[in-house]
């Protein structure tokens, strides 16, 4: 039981609510519908849909298929890909594509060695802390971000057999449970922290890394008018003036804001976000996750202050995984697996505000060897896309994509390339997939 309420809350959290439902496309869509997407398959496409098993090593999942591993003649050495994303990315500029536009497109990829299937755990299982031991750290994470700790504003949830007739999503104080707090049992799957009187937040899963919900309060203090108290705050609470957005390609490093502590470089904000924070949080490994900061959205809220909001991924070996962002089109809970967060920056190490900050445990299955190139994958793309629209592109990104499993109990990803297109006959984004192993194209609709 509480193993499945943890699944089906983080589930929640994870999913968002729907603003519109996308759909998946095969190779049979309607050429003419009005997504703008073909049908049309050429002989050569067709001649490089054969199956592969050279570019996989120590396959051990049985989950996996060598026979669907198709694109043979395509891949490339996955080093060579990457390092050569940015050639291909001026390639595409100037080729011949009629139904792509690339005049505000950018393109995100890290250089690397391999790359890996992976497969993220959902659930409580492999964790061994014990509630006496997840006690300490919580206690840790609370005096390390708020300077204190009060275990009057501590809740929890817990799946102790004689709290069974408890009503499993009502928290309970741990002022009135500490014998629970010191058992080495594993009962404890979810902590908060919230102290009201200081607008201070904290919300936990044993589970997970690092706290995945965090308010340390200081934006109340600025002048900003927020609608809402510290629980679950989140950025849209706060009334402010939207001044600038920037997308993180390096082009905004150098313009600064003065924030409620002091002038920052969006630079110095990225960085810190990205390169320090985790470790300035956690003390343990972070067994190569990370955050990747995407989009920087400027907002004023009083006088001469501002504050940074970061759209942010969360990231396993540099490659993110899939970012809902504006989609949010997945009704079924058990398929996409997507995973994005918000973080409000009031100064140059001073984060307070963090959403949606999930780190679960991953392990590589089937380790790739090569992939198909940026360039290949926008050819393929093109040729799924009608030649009736002209797509503007805003983003090509090598992520990591996939789905959960039918239990809600793990999620299986491949690495892929994403396009975020918008069409202007429609006026929707599309968010389009080419799996970077396989070719297989995919794609889902939505509107800001």
């Amino acid at each position: 039981m509480k193993k499945l309420i943890t699944i089906l809350i983080l589930s929640a959290m994870l999913t968002g609510c729907a603003t519109e439902t996308g759909n998946n496309v095969s190779a049979t869509s309607n050429e003419n519908n009005s997504s703008g997407i073909s049908s049309s398959i050429s002989e050569e496409e067709s001649s490089f849909y054969e199956a592969s098993s050279s570019i996989v090593e120590s396959v051990s999942s049985s989950e996996s298929n060598l026979e669907e591993i198709k694109y043979h003649e395509k891949i490339q050495n996955v080093k060579k890909v990457t390092d050569s994303v940015q050639e291909d990315f001026e390639k595409c500029k100037t080729g011949d594509f009629k139904n792509l536009r690339f005049d505000n497109a950018f393109v995100s990829c890290e250089s690397r060695e391999d790359i890996s299937f992976i497969t993220i755990n959902l659930s409580n299982s492999a964790f061994t802390a014990t509630d006496k031991e997840n006690y300490a750290t919580f206690k840790k994470y609370c005096e390390k971000i708020f300077g204190e700790f009060n275990v009057e504003y501590m809740f929890i949830w817990s799946g102790a057999e004689e709290l069974s007739n408890m009503e499993p999503y009502f928290p309970l104080n741990a002022s009135e449970y500490k014998e629970h707090l010191e058992r080495d049992n594993h009962d404890i799957y979810v902590v908060e922290y919230s102290d009201k009187e200081n607008n201070a937040y904290l919300w936990w899963y044993p589970a997970t890394t690092v706290p995945h919900w965090i308010v340390k309060g200081d934006i109340y203090d600025t002048g900003a008018t927020v609608s809402r108290e510290a629980f679950c705050l989140s950025p849209s609470s706060i009334e402010s003036e939207l001044v600038e957005s920037y997308v993180n390609d390096g082009s905004c490093n150098d313009i600064s804001y003065s924030l409620p502590f002091g002038d920052v470089t969006i630079g110095e904000a990225v960085d810190y976000f990205e390169n320090h924070y985790l470790s300035d949080l956690y003390e343990g490994e972070l067994n190569n996750l990370s955050l990747k900061v995407n989009e920087v959205k400027v907002h004023k809220i009083s006088g001469e202050h501002y504050y940074y909001l970061f759209d942010y991924s969360v990231c396993y070996g540099g490659i993110p995984y899939d970012s809902k962002g504006e989609i949010v089109t997945y009704a079924d809970i058990s398929s996409k697996y997507t995973l994005s967060g918000e973080a409000v920056m009031l100064g140059a190490d001073n984060v307070d505000i963090v959403t949606n900050m999930i780190l679960l445990p991953v392990t590589e299955t089937n380790l790739v060897e090569g992939i198909i190139s940026l360039y290949d994958a926008v050819q393929i793309a093109s040729g799924k896309l009608s030649d009736e629209v002209v797509f503007d592109v805003n983003k090509a990104e090598l992520i990591y994509a996939g789905d959960r499993n039918t239990e809600l109990l793990t999620a299986s990803l491949s690495p892929k390339w994403k396009f975020t297109l918008f069409n202007p006959n429609d006026s929707k984004f599309y968010a389009t997939y080419v799996d970077a192993i396989s070719g297989e194209f995919e794609y889902f609709s939505y509107t800001k």
